[in-house]
């Protein structure tokens, strides 16, 4: 099962990484959710690794909407 969650994870990183190159700043609030459930998952599988990362890319794709918005 967490198998499944992980990869939809990744479509929605993927999804809101093609979303951000075709310039939409909704591919941003895709990238956001797909960050999301990973650090979940890293919380849930006591990865430090996936949840520190996921933080720091949390911020970096809040940072990316809000810039892309204005």
């Amino acid at each position: 099962m967490l198998d499944a969650i992980g990869h939809v994870g990744y479509i929605l990183l993927l999804i809101g990484t093609l979303l951000v190159t075709r310039r939409q700043a909704a591919g941003w609030l895709f990238r956001l959710a797909g960050e999301s459930i990973w650090v979940v998952l890293g919380i849930k599988l006591g990865l430090t690794s996936v949840v520190t990362w996921g933080l720091v890319f949390i911020i970096l794709e809040l940072r990316g909407w809000w810039a892309w918005r204005k």
